[in-house]
């Protein structure tokens, strides 16, 4: 991936500046633990989302097809909809 570094310069208030920092913003813990073990390629991906970059710039940024990031997006999306079922 590119220097991330740079690329946090488009917003002085981010949600986290990392991957590290972003587990750290999560309270509960299970979905805390489904993250940690998400891979880190999908945690960057949702990384950039949280900075406001669309899709088609995730995937410019990190140099992946485009439906890659949405399949990734789409798969956490649908392993928190199923945590949050079983409850």
């Amino acid at each position: 991936m590119q220097d991330m570094d740079s690329l946090k310069e488009k917003d002085s208030e981010l949600f986290a500046r990392d991957v590290k920092e972003l587990l750290d913003h999560i309270g509960d813990k299970r979905i805390y633990e489904l993250l940690k073990e998400t891979e880190h390629q999908t945690l960057e991906i949702l990384l950039l989302s949280t900075w406001g970059y669309s899709g088609r710039e995730v995937a410019k940024i990190m140099g992946m097809a485009e439906q890659t990031i949405y399949t990734k997006r789409n798969r956490l999306r649908k392993k928190l909809k199923n945590l949050s079922k079983i409850e």
